[in-house]
């Protein structure tokens, strides 16, 4: 507020003085009068006379009354010019010069300079006044009109300014007063009236009066809105709690519905688990329902109660995964483990493709991965059992599980089948919940599954069309899993083991 002032102060000063400079080229001026006021003239000729008598007197007093009347200087500067070289008299103020020849009154520059004769009986010399033209009534004429209509145009100015923002003071005052008057007329039945009884001395005391008494109307109604908003937040909490248990329920139901299709796809993969187990059982009373049993009928016997044994701990880890999957997370139980009894387990475990051929390919079996070999398992046989189900019956179909190395430490597994592309349009969701790729009996979550154990180890699993519909292909990375083997030597022999 102080700045504020400041600044229309300084506006102010600057504005006068530039409307005064104008005014003063503008107002006609009076010519100073070059002339000496008739009491003026009195008075120098009562000091002539008075001199004169002065010049009568003594020698001493003379001097020294002459003296002290030309030292006052009350009418200017004055000076004796002596005309009689015989009197003898010298002063600071006396001028011993001849003056016959010298005017009365002259005028010199702005100066007016008057001289008088003094004397009582003749002429002995000159009382000469020098005086500066000077009209006090000029003076005031000259500037006064001027400075008045300056200020005069100042003053206009500044209320021009004040009024300015007052009028921005006041413009939203005046919306207010008629967006509460609309208001009340538009919820009262009787009209908004001012009583005629109060001295209303200007507008703003007007509009004052009017906020006045709508103001307590709008306190009425903001207790009300207070109220209602009370009674809105109490609503929202209570809309919040049950969107809560509503969304609780939700993911509740969908974690059930999940685990439902789950079950379904767990089961599926017992069943092949266990068709694989009374295959080998079938065999084993093959081979040993006869007369005679060689001890290369036993020998293959043992080979399928292994692969029994290896089913059955598969059905067992099937059942931790269902557990849990149920309970929304998926622990790993890493371990290392060499490629060629990996491939072996797979081989086991795929009994269920019947006479399709599938390829496993390695560049090296020594070498060893870490991770969990029974979850890693699980994703392989889903995959080759996707492919194998969708060649069905097709008669030169064939999978390919191939084997390697990448970036140095990584493992990179492929699943490949020569069977019909996915459609583009599946592709981009293959790997979500409920998204398959065009099987009848499939749920939809089977490659969730995966994707959820490849996310685990830290990999990637990606799905692709081959070229010229040649056929699909999975690949899995895993990095940073591969082990470094340690040679050991014992004797003159030389072991390759897992790090």
């Amino acid at each position: 507020m102080q700045k504020k002032i400041l600044r229309l102060s300084g506006a102010s000063v600057i504005l006068f003085l530039i409307v005064y400079g104008i005014a003063l080229q503008w107002f006609p001026h009076e010519e100073l009068q070059e002339s000496l006021l008739l009491q003026d003239i009195t008075e120098l000729n009562a000091l002539a006379v008075r001199i004169g008598d002065l010049l009568e007197s003594p020698e001493d007093v003379k001097t020294r009354e002459i003296q002290q009347i030309i030292e006052s200087e009350e009418f200017g500067e004055m000076r004796i010019l002596y005309l009689d070289w015989n009197v003898k008299f010298t002063s600071a103020g006396a001028d011993t010069q001849p003056v016959e020849n010298k005017q009365i009154y002259q005028v010199v520059d702005d100066h007016i300079i008057l001289r008088l004769p003094v004397g009582r009986n003749k002429i002995r010399g000159l009382l000469e006044v020098k005086r500066e033209i000077f009209s006090p009534s000029a003076a005031y004429a000259n500037w006064l009109p001027p400075f008045i209509f300056s200020l005069g145009i100042t003053a206009l100015a500044i209320a021009g300014v004040l009024w300015i923002k007052a009028r921005k003071m006041t413009r939203p005052i005046d919306q207010l007063c008629q967006a509460f008057t609309r208001y009340r007329r538009e919820q009262e039945s009787s009209d908004l009236t001012l009583p005629r009884s109060l001295p209303y001395q200007t507008g703003l005391e007007r509009r004052v009066s009017v906020l006045h008494d709508l103001w307590g109307k709008f306190q009425t109604v903001q207790e009300q809105l207070a109220g209602k908003v009370d009674e809105l937040e109490e609503s929202k909490q209570t809309l919040e709690q049950t969107i809560r248990d509503l969304e609780l329920a939700k993911e509740q139901e969908k974690r059930l519905v999940e685990l439902g299709y789950a079950l379904a796809e767990f089961g599926h993969d017992i069943g092949n688990a266990n068709g694989s187990v009374v295959t080998y059982v079938g065999l084993i009373l093959q081979i040993l329902d006869k007369e005679h049993v060689t001890m290369l009928d036993i020998a293959r016997s043992l080979m399928y109660v292994r692969r029994i044994k290896i089913s059955a701990m598969t059905v067992t880890g099937l059942t931790t995964d269902i557990l849990e999957f149920a309970k929304g997370k998926t622990d790993l139980r890493r371990s290392t483990t060499q490629l060629e009894p990996f491939i072996s387990h797979l081989e086991i475990n795929t009994g269920f493709v019947a006479d399709l051929p599938i390829h496993f390919s390695t560049p090296n079996p020594n070498l060893s991965f870490y991770g969990d070999v029974n979850k890693l398992t699980r994703v392989v046989i889903n995959l080759i059992k996707n492919s194998w189900e969708k060649l069905g019956e097709q008669e030169d179909g064939e999978i390919t599980v191939l084997f390697d190395v990448f970036e140095e430490n990584g493992l990179m597994i492929q699943i490949r089948d020569n069977g019909t592309p996915i459609p583009e349009h599946v592709l981009p969701h293959l790997f979500k919940s409920f998204k398959t790729e065009g099987k009848e009996s499939g749920t939809g979550l089977g490659l969730a599954i995966c994707k959820k154990i490849i996310d685990a180890h830290d990999g990637r699993i990606l799905a692709e069309n081959l070229s010229a519909n040649r056929g699909v292909q999975f690949t899995i990375y895993l990095p940073r899993c591969l082990v470094k083997p340690e040679i050991v030597r014992v004797g003159n022999a030389v072991q390759i083991m897992a790090g």
